[in-house]
């Protein structure tokens, strides 16, 4: 009996080890798999990574920068064609101060995170990024003035006039005006950011993020109306099937530019949108719901000076009101759509970006978001923007929602 229990320890023991054994093999094949693919993605701009056909993969941000700035320079070069009113323009970039930022180009494609995951993720992907433009506000705008004045001047209101004493009728002619003062708050042009870098003065973090995106202002939806429409047509879809939606009628339905030889649609403006009585793809009540957004821009309530002049509260209220509007739709047109600049959202987004930048050991709520914030004013969402591309881009990804917080938006 001795001898059966001694062969019987024996024979656990040599399993355990064998155990042991297999176990600790696989964690050291783990670790050398780990250790070889963080050596592959290495320190500089994520492997497979193009820039408008541009091989920049692999390289470090100087190498990267340098061949960026080599083959997109005839690109970035090349004069711009502009068709507006049956009349062709043509837009020197350099003029109009507007280059190819290769800095902010690369910043847009992230950096190698430790994560496993994300190092397994960065070893078969193949990111396409889009060439970051760098725009000198003032020549730009002196550009935009210089083709409005072309256009402006064709057109004048009827009058009556004499030869001799004769009356003789005048018919009116209507003139083309390009929407200069709607082109710059797209691009948040039309505010003056002389005391924004003074902000990076009372805070080091918003400093290192002006300093790596030159001072980025937020780009915005084309008015509140669009971004509106925008909000409810992409309740309880994808953000690609909302995209394709919105193109589609207005490949259908809108007005149309061309630009360097390429046509643009414009999505349809409030008139427009009243005459559609059915959109493929999109529900009834959805049609409803931006039935009652046109007419509400039409009446004014969506106009964008008129928003940014109202306290935020009351304007957030105002278009909550409007049908299939909720919480988070109301933020977006107020903030992406009119360009409310003094203002905080009440996003997780921001949060986790606060948390990480500032070394919290908590997410921070929306009151201490709002402390935070005063350091910001007068530009405050100028600065939440300037979180949301860190996390977006170097700072690796927003965290995944809790399971409890998870759910489809409804507004």
């Amino acid at each position: 009996m001795a001898e059966q229990s001694n062969a019987s320890g024996v024979r656990r023991f040599s399993w355990l080890w064998i155990g042991l054994f297999i176990g600790g093999s696989l964690v050291v094949l783990a670790g050398l798999l780990y250790g070889i693919g963080y050596r592959l993605v290495g320190g500089g701009v994520l492997p497979h990574t193009t820039v408008a056909g541009v091989s920049v993969g692999g390289l470090s941000p100087a190498a990267a920068q340098a061949k960026l700035a080599s083959g997109l320079a005839s690109r970035g070069d090349a004069p711009i064609a502009v068709k507006a009113g049956g009349q062709s323009f043509t837009v020197d970039p350099a003029t109009a101060g507007l280059t190819i930022d290769t800095r902010a180009t690369l910043a847009a494609g992230g950096h190698r995170d430790a994560a496993p995951a994300a190092i397994w993720k960065a070893l078969f992907a193949h990111p396409v990024l889009n060439p970051a433009v760098a725009v000198d506000t003032a020549k730009l705008d002196a550009a935009v003035t210089a083709i409005n004045a072309k256009l402006v001047g064709g057109g004048h209101d009827g009058s009556i006039v004499f030869h001799g004493v004769t009356p003789v009728a005048v018919a009116p002619v209507q003139g083309i005006e390009i929407v200069h003062d709607q082109a710059l708050a797209v691009l948040s042009l039309d505010i003056d950011g002389t005391g924004f870098e003074a902000v990076g003065e009372r805070d080091p973090v918003i400093a290192r993020l002006q300093k790596t995106h030159h001072a980025m202002r937020p780009v915005l939806f084309h008015s509140p109306y669009e971004a509106a429409c925008n909000f409810v047509i992409g309740q309880r879809i994808s953000i690609a099937q909302a995209r394709a939606l919105r193109q589609r009628m207005g490949a259908e339905s809108g007005d149309s530019v061309a630009v360097d030889g390429v046509t643009f649609h414009a999505f349809p403006r409030p008139q427009q949108l009243l005459e559609l009585t059915e959109v493929r793809g999109l529900p009834d009540e959805k049609l409803l719901r931006i039935h009652g957004i046109a007419h509400a821009a039409l009446d004014g309530v969506l106009d964008r000076r008129r928003l940014r002049a109202l306290p935020v509260e009351t304007a957030l209220a105002e278009v909550s009101a409007l049908r299939g509007v909720g919480p988070f739709s109301a933020q977006g047109i107020v903030f992406r759509g009119a360009g409310v600049v003094d203002e905080i959202t009440d996003d997780a987004v921001g949060k986790q970006a606060v948390e990480r930048l500032y070394e919290l050991d908590h997410l921070p709520g929306q009151a201490e978001m709002l402390r935070l914030a005063e350091a910001w004013a007068p530009f405050r969402m100028w600065c939440l923007v300037l979180l949301h591309v860190w996390i977006r881009g170097e700072g690796g990804g927003p965290a995944p929602l809790r399971l409890r917080q998870r759910g489809r938006r409804t507004g």
